[in-house]
Parts: structure tokens; sequence; C-alpha cells
């Protein structure tokens, strides 16, 4: 049997859709509900959870992970374009405006009490190594209802041209 470039084609976009799905589950999921709350409390609890969950650390780390895949003598130039030009201050303050308009005031107030503890505080540094751990098997569930989709001819829809 051969495989024709169509067939290739759908099968890396349902590949693609299928891990896109995986990585960005907000996408997939029904339109958001977002919180209005700006009151003054509500949002000192957003700048309080984005300091107990800081993504400069996130970044770092995924930079730091995007390095192990460059040149052994390019890393520190990598990580030093990373430095200079990645706004670490600009992403706080998307952080804590999407915190602010994801979570309620009820839900922020545990979150930060979970992530301010210490227990909170190792359970967020792990959890790198359990989506390590965990996607393996996910990629496999996935590779293998890619498969099923594939076997029952499903065509994913075209993108309509932008008028």
């Amino acid at each position: 049997m051969t495989t024709s470039r169509s067939d290739l084609v759908k099968t890396g976009f349902l590949t693609f859709l299928a891990l896109l799905a995986f990585a960005f589950p907000a996408m997939a999921a029904d339109a958001p509900v977002i919180v209005t709350d700006t009151s003054p409390a509500h949002m000192e609890l957003a700048k309080q959870y984005a300091a107990a969950v800081p993504i400069d650390d996130e970044i770092k780390e995924a930079v730091e992970q995007m390095s192990s895949r460059i040149l052994t003598d390019q890393r520190v130039l990598f990580r030093s374009i990373a430095d200079k030009n990645i706004d670490y201050p600009a992403l706080r303050k998307a952080s804590e405006d999407a915190v602010a308009k994801t979570f309620t005031t009820d839900e922020l107030k545990a979150m930060v009490k979970l992530f301010a503890s210490p227990e909170g505080q190792s359970a967020r540094k792990k959890m790198a190594t359990y989506q390590a751990l965990v996607q393996p098997a996910v990629a496999d569930a996935l590779k293998k209802f890619v498969i099923k989709v594939q076997e029952n001819n499903i065509t994913p829809m075209q993108e309509q041209p932008q008028q």
C-alpha cells in the first residue's frame, strides 16, 4: 500500500490538531467565561498568584529546554538572546491580567493558598517532571486516535479564505 501526498498531509494535519488540543486545552473548550471583577482585592489576589507561580520561571525553563536542542557552542548565545529579548515585565503583567480574568476571587484565594505554601511550591516544581512522564502516553493515545480517524476517512475542514 502506497501513501499519497494527500494522505501524508492529512496525517500531519490531524496529528498537529490532536497535539495542539492537548497542548492548549483551552483552545478546544467552549468559549471562556471572562471574570469581570476588577476590585482591588481581586487584582491583589491575581498579583499574589503571579508572585507564587512566576511566569519568568516557566519561560526560563522553556528556554533552557529549548537550549538543549541547540548546538553546544551556541547555547550561551541562545540564552543571551532570550534574556535580552524576552520582556519579562510585560509577561508578568499579561499573566496577572489573564489570571484576574480567568479565575474568580474564591478560586484565586485557593490557588494562592496552595501555591504560596511549601507543598504547593514543591508540586509546581514537579509539574515539568509529571508532564514529561505523561507526555509519551498522551502522544501514543493521540497517535492511535489519529489512525482511527484516518481509517474512518474523517477529513479536516479546509480553512475558508478571509474576505
